[in-house]
């Protein structure tokens, strides 16, 4: 099923819609939330909340990709329950402590919309190359074996890139203005 055809289910109303849609995305969802919450029933709640969210956004909102939307939300669920089980432990997870170290966390939602901003502008700067691992490893949390093992390099190479792509966003978030 396409799509703009679940999309449509959901438009309707249709509790079809949350099957199509899992049956569609599910895995993919489940492999964005497992890399983020590292544990399989934390990732299914979280999937399962996403789709939930889905639901409950769509017929306001018309995604222009259905895939992006859902793995979106899926990725903010997953992030939201890897703050609270993390939060009595006060224990940082390497992935997340490598882009803590970019830029001070922004307190108001217009200080991350321009960081967002700050980060999609510098991307778009960056080779193709460059951009799919600062992706695959920051948006969707692949490891750093999953990395060398998808460019075809060693696993040295791929920290040593992430660790220049950092440097890179670094400078350019320090030359538009935004604190490091």
């Amino acid at each position: 099923m396409e799509d703009r055809e679940i999309v449509a289910l959901l438009w309707a109303r249709s509790e079809t819609a949350i099957t199509r849609l899992l049956e569609r995305y599910g895995r993919l969802a489940q492999s964005v939330a497992r890399r983020i919450v590292q544990n399989e029933q934390d990732a299914q709640e979280c999937v399962s909340d996403a789709a939930l969210a889905v639901w409950n956004t769509v017929p306001p909102e018309r995604p222009a990709s259905l895939r992006a939307y859902f793995c979106t939300v899926t990725r903010h669920h997953a992030l939201n329950r890897y703050r609270y089980n993390t939060a009595a432990r006060r224990r940082g997870d390497l992935l997340w402590e490598e882009l803590d170290s970019l830029a001070d966390t922004a307190s108001a939602e217009e200080d991350t919309a321009a960081l967002g901003a700050a980060v999609s502008a510098w991307l778009r700067t960056q080779p193709k190359e460059a951009r799919l691992l600062f992706m695959k490893r920051y948006y969707l949390g692949e490891s750093v074996a999953e990395l060398a093992a998808f460019f075809g390099i060693r696993e040295n190479n791929v920290s040593v890139r992430l660790t220049r792509l950092r440097a890179s966003l670094r400078a350019y978030l320090k030359k538009e203005g935004i604190e490091v």
